[in-house]
């Protein structure tokens, strides 16, 4: 049987299919490597730190621009921004004690504008609509009384308003990457098994 099949792959039409086949495997094999990589920097990873915030119920006890301004950059232009730094101070409850914390909007602002505290970022390409979108969310907080928000689990005094990353995300996201690799390296096996680069081999002695 394994002669059969090995006779079919004779031929030059056979051969070029082969070799079309072989840089196919290759190529999405490196391409699904890729992509899991930055889809785990864009997704799991911010998934994984999300993961570590509770559900509770927050009150917003104080609101303050923290000065000086943050400066914002877009990595796909040359252009610069600034936004004014809304620092946001919570009331929450944990183990029938009131604790104070921090607010976030969203994990990324967490993991970029922790330091300062900025409750939210905005880097529109002119300054006055960073300000008009800061002073927007504010007004908003302002208005709010008790709402649902999520404690950090390893820090009690920071907290996020939203989550976004869900487990089904994560994995459709990272089972296609996984898929096509998988698909891919058992084509190549199963090519090499029968062929053994005969094809490549051939193409060697026939330029030398």
């Amino acid at each position: 049987m394994k002669r059969r099949v090995q006779r079919l792959f004779c031929n030059q039409h056979s051969k070029t299919i082969i070799k079309v086949i072989y840089i196919l495997c290759a190529a999405t094999l490196t391409t699904s490597i890729i992509v899991g990589a930055i889809l785990v920097h864009l997704l799991v990873l911010p998934f994984l730190h999300e993961s570590g915030f509770e559900p509770s119920t927050c009150y917003i006890v104080k609101t303050e621009l923290h000065m000086p301004v943050l400066k914002c950059e877009n990595k796909c232009s040359k252009e610069r921004s600034a936004f004014p730094c809304l620092r946001v101070t919570i009331l929450y409850e944990k183990m029938g004690r009131n604790k104070t914390g921090i607010l976030f909007d969203t994990i990324a602002t967490h993991q970029n504008y922790r330091r300062n505290g900025c409750v939210t970022s905005s880097c529109h390409q002119r300054w006055e609509e960073n300000i008009f979108v800061v002073n927007m969310f504010k007004a908003d907080l302002q208005k709010r009384g008790k709402f649902n928000c999520f404690i950090s689990a390893e820090h009690d005094d920071e907290a996020l308003m939203f989550k976004f990353y869900r487990p089904t995300t994560i994995f459709y996201a990272l089972f296609w990457p996984a898929f096509t690799f998988s698909v891919s390296l058992f084509t190549i096996i199963v090519i090499y098994a029968v062929d053994r680069c005969k094809v490549w081999r051939s193409d060697a002695l026939w330029i030398a």
